[in-house]
């Protein structure tokens, strides 16, 4: 599973802060010079020592690391007892920043969940369904939570040839007779492919990734039949943007993703 996301990471925030009353905000840029890092981190440190817990807040930072980083941008929020942190290396900021106050101060966050939304994204292959989780942090390939999401999986050696086939699409029901020629016996196990794992990727999104918007990748044409072939259960789900091409971190389709918003 995917660690925590940044819509998910402010929603526990804010839920936690509800019953505290007073909360520690903390910003903190980590540059590529580990002394300056551990200078001004300790700096932080005492002026926030009498609003925090010192053995959780200490336990947190040991475990984060986060003066060992680089050119990463650390939101830290002490609740209590809670010690929460969320890093990113697009989160920009000039100075290190620390607000004590009755209130998270999640403005910085805020505005990075609208440039980089977090998303799904559904690469539709003839023969398989990728799926990456795309958040400001980049790209991860999930695809192996979801599990065998392939052709053969779901058809195994079921090829129907020379009978009459009848497959449905969408509300249609598209019939092939007679020797089945090449062509028509892919688009129809294509057909059957994605009508099959729909409901499977409907119910883990439901169960793992309830709320985040999905966004269809690949080529044109898998792109179109497979929004015509699958359940409207899914279809809810579908963002309006396409991503016309592969996805995956190493071309640039991922820059084609950040300009979407």
């Amino acid at each position: 599973m995917k660690s925590v996301y940044l819509e998910e990471f402010m929603k526990n925030v804010t839920q936690k802060s509800k019953h505290i009353e007073r909360t520690v905000s903390i910003y903190f840029r980590s540059s590529d010079n580990f002394a300056e890092n551990k200078s001004r981190w300790n700096q932080i440190q005492k002026k926030i020592s009498p609003d925090v817990n010192e053995q959780s807040f200490e336990d947190a930072m040991s475990k984060y690391r986060l003066t060992e980083l680089r050119q990463v941008t650390s939101a830290i929020f002490v609740i209590g007892e809670d010690v929460l942190v969320y890093t990113s290396p697009h989160l920009e900021i000039d100075n290190d920043e620390v607000t004590v106050g009755s209130t998270p101060q999640l403005e910085r966050l805020e505005a990075l969940s609208v440039k980089f939304p977090t998303s799904l994204v559904l690469d539709v292959d003839y023969e398989s369904i990728t799926v990456f989780f795309v958040d400001d942090r980049g790209i991860e390939d999930i695809t192996e939570e979801f599990g065998d999401l392939t052709l053969q999986s779901y058809l195994g050696s079921e090829f129907r040839i020379g009978k009459s086939n009848h497959v449905s699409v969408g509300n249609k029901a598209v019939a092939v007779h007679g020797h089945n020629p090449a062509k028509e016996i892919k688009k129809n196990d294509q057909i059957r492919f994605y009508q099959g794992a729909s409901p499977d990727i409907v119910r883990f999104i439901d169960d793992n990734y309830k709320g985040i918007p999905v966004i269809l990748g690949g080529a044109s044409q898998n792109i179109s039949t497979f929004s015509d072939a699958v359940g409207k259960n899914l279809l809810q789900k579908l963002n309006d943007k396409k991503i016309d091409g592969h996805f995956n971190a190493k071309n640039e389709i991922y820059e084609a993703y950040q300009n979407f918003f």
